[in-house]
């Protein structure tokens, strides 16, 4: 491996490390900003957990590509390629055989807060 694949994956390394650490003081300093302060900070972590899920995505695929027999070993961590069945069920096709009654009979609702954020 040439130098600058080393320094490629030392970086890659050390930014996941700063992330870590700076969602850590991140959390610890919310009891201390004021509200508007928190709507700010709020929207920017939704912001880096939306980069880093899509970085997320792309090291899952490219493991799923690179591990042959279905495992890569790193210094610290292993990452497995499983398999498995997910069931989902057709809502709407139930509904039209089955009727709103029949399925709103079976059916369970919550009431949920969530934030979205906006400019």
């Amino acid at each position: 491996m040439g130098t600058i694949e080393k320094m490629s994956e030392r970086n890659a390394a050390a930014a996941c490390d700063d992330m870590l650490r700076a969602a850590d003081n991140v959390a610890a300093e919310l009891a201390d900003l004021s509200p508007a302060m928190l709507a700010d900070i709020g929207a920017q972590i939704k912001r880096a957990a939306d980069a880093i899920a899509k970085a997320d995505k792309a090291c899952k695929a490219r493991i799923m590509d690179e591990a042959a027999d279905g495992e890569l070993r790193g210094d610290a961590f292993t990452a497995r390629v499983v398999e498995s069945v997910r069931w989902t069920l057709d809502a709407k096709r139930v509904r039209s055989e089955m009727g709103d009654a029949w399925c709103d009979e079976r059916s369970k609702q919550a009431h949920v807060r969530s934030v979205r954020y906006g400019v």
